[in-house]
């Protein structure tokens, strides 16, 4: 079930402020918001690091609301992103694109891949968390849990980057948000229904830390 539109929260869009959303259910919430955003007059760049958009959830939406599925989505650019580079690559080049916002679907996986090395895991998440911070539009991150060691520190460094938070928990009926917390100065109150709903090169940490200095 997709929040009513007046309840998706375009405030944080319309301040260009950076947010987060995790817990369970997430993707969900996270893709009723790219369709309640897009109704809203915004253009959605959604930036896929481990295949979690789902067009079938937009078209059905659109479908529910009584719009064109076809016009909805020619409003939505996707891209996707198999490596850790790539992902800081599209956010280097999507910081000068005007109009849009932009949504980050599970963008820790690729640091957790196994031939990425620990080592420089830890740096390009540092990379990842001081891009995000410096982010001049609005943008929100999506992510679930990961078992890997290093998601608890990773998730730490990208909650600081943000200016709110939402954080979804299991409940005995479906995921809803039990906690918010904001990180940074917030104005105002979220109401209830805000929350309810059912390839570039590689380079190395070197390089990297030499194009970006």
């Amino acid at each position: 079930m997709l929040p009513a539109l007046p309840d998706v929260p375009a405030f944080f869009a319309a301040r260009n402020q950076r947010g987060l959303l995790h817990g369970p259910g997430a993707f969900a919430l996270g893709h009723s918001w790219i369709f309640g955003l897009q109704r809203l007059g915004y253009r959605p760049f959604v930036l896929d690091c481990a295949i979690r958009f789902d067009v079938f959830q937009l078209v059905d939406a659109a479908l529910a609301a009584g719009v064109s599925a076809e016009e909805l989505l020619l409003q939505v650019q996707v891209q996707r992103a198999f490596t850790p580079y790539q992902i800081l690559d599209a956010l280097q080049t999507q910081k000068d694109t005007r109009g849009t916002i932009t949504f980050l679907l599970a963008p820790c996986k690729q640091f957790f891949d196994g031939d990425v090395a620990a080592e420089e895991a830890e740096f390009l998440l540092k990379e990842l968390a001081r891009q995000i911070a410096l982010f001049p539009r609005p943008l929100l991150m999506i992510e679930s849990s990961y078992k890997h060691k290093a998601f608890a520190p990773a998730l730490l460094s990208l909650r600081k980057a943000v200016q709110i938070e939402w954080v979804l928990e299991e409940t005995s009926k479906s995921p809803l948000i039990k906690k918010q917390s904001y990180i940074g100065k917030m104005y105002g109150q979220n109401r209830s229904g805000v929350f309810t709903a059912t390839a570039a090169d590689r380079r190395t940490p070197q390089r990297l830390q030499k194009s970006t200095a």
